[in-house]
């Protein structure tokens, strides 16, 4: 019977080729480290169980061989196998530990929450299908999952399982504890009629809606009115929610350097009390300590008496498109009064800049930004400058998802 058969019918000669593999290792590797007696005995050992394989001996034969080459290996030899544990372990620690410090010294990942950068950088964003006819729901859910890894887009469909009203919505609760901190691992319940139904996988960060709880943020994007009797197959729900962009943060420039007008800049909220505390901003910074800031009629910031133009460093995108006012577009930046010819509330939208005479001084220590989408950014116009001590560093790259 060849060799190899004999092998796969023989657990003494299965054991016996695996340790002669594992000794000739470990002996090749350690050999300029023994004394040569004992490198001498452990060669003898190797020797007569290879002789006993090739040869075909009984198995007796085979297995005492075996026992004889695993003894002296147990003497001579350290088994490196045993300590394996360990150095994946170290190598582990060591990997968390270079990641840690690359993300506090050198760049940061950071998500956009808000649409007020766009569209030079995207927020999250909600569509209605049921309502936008130029979006098209994917067909197969493996289109659905590479548009959500590509694009970032989720699709939320629900239909009603029941007929009735719905009665009660439930705030969204992580689907298991490690999913906590992830931005799509939270479900929702709602009842409807009698029923229960579930939404997975509902993004915890939604774009907030005046007056509506966040608990019902996702309802109120759908359009959904509880006084409404649905019926049985009904579509309750068809949403897109497009994630926020990701971005490279670059915290070491600033270590060198101080910040530069035009860039976009990434900042904590401490001490502003119109902001969520312990949460990251991005902005375009405009003005810094002991510069003088008017927003002028014509939509165009003036720096120390400078008007800033498509010219500037920074704003070619922002000052080189024409038209009025858009949510969502380059328009420059607007005050009070003319952000009132837009229907928007006096004194909401830039209460320090009323008109294109009000003058904003930075103080010494302390930045000015803006945002690039003007008719819904909360910004400089509201709560003026903060400390530069804020800064966390610059937006160096979008890195996903596709446009």
């Amino acid at each position: 019977m060849p060799c190899e058969l004999k092998c796969l019918f023989s657990r003494q000669r299965r054991r016996a080729h695996k340790l002669l593999r594992h000794v000739l290792r470990l002996y090749r590797a350690q050999r300029d480290l023994l004394q040569p007696e004992n490198a001498c005995e452990l060669e003898g050992c190797i020797a007569n169980l290879a002789n006993a394989l090739r040869q075909e001996a009984s198995d007796a034969a085979i297995e005492a061989a075996a026992d004889q080459l695993d003894a002296a290996a147990n003497r001579w030899l350290v088994d490196t196998s045993k300590d394996r544990l360990r150095e994946l372990t170290e190598m582990l620690i060591i990997a968390l530990v270079v990641v840690a410090a690359t993300r506090v010294f050198f760049i940061q990942s950071a998500r956009i929450p808000t649409g007020s950068m766009q569209p030079t950088l995207n927020g999250i964003r909600v569509v209605n299908l049921a309502r936008d006819i130029r979006w098209k729901r994917p067909s197969t859910r493996w289109q659905m999952i590479l548009e959500l890894l590509v694009r970032g887009r989720a699709y939320y469909r629900v239909v009603a399982q029941d007929s009735g009203r719905i009665t009660r919505i439930e705030p969204p609760e992580p689907i298991a504890p490690f999913l906590r901190l992830s931005g799509l691992g939270y479900k929702q319940r709602f009842l409807l009629g009698s029923t229960w139904h579930t939404i997975w996988f509902v993004p915890g960060d939604l774009p907030p809606v005046q007056g509506v709880p966040q608990a019902e943020v996702l309802f109120a994007h759908a359009r959904i009115d509880k006084r409404r009797i649905y019926f049985k197959g009904d579509e309750i729900m068809n949403l897109a929610v497009i994630a926020g962009d990701r971005v490279l943060v670059d915290r070491v420039s600033y270590n060198f350097r101080r910040p530069r007008r035009g860039e976009i800049i990434v900042f904590t909220a401490k001490g502003i009390k119109q902001l969520v505390p312990d949460t990251y901003y991005l902005k375009r910074l405009v003005a810094m300590g002991g510069e003088r800031v008017r927003i002028g009629n014509d939509r165009h910031v003036i720096v120390n008496g400078r008007r800033l133009d498509d010219r500037t460093p920074g704003f070619e995108k922002v000052y080189g498109a024409a038209g009025p006012p858009r949510e969502d577009q380059y328009c420059g930046h607007v005050n009070d009064l003319v952000a009132q010819r837009y229907r928007n509330p006096p004194r909401l939208l830039a209460p320090l800049f009323p008109d294109d005479q009000a003058e904003f001084v930075v103080r010494p220590g302390h930045l000015f930004v803006l945002g690039d989408n003007t008719l819904l950014s909360l910004d400089g116009r509201v709560w003026g400058d903060f400390s530069r001590t804020n800064v966390v560093g610059r937006v160096l790259c979008r890195y996903w998802p596709a446009r």
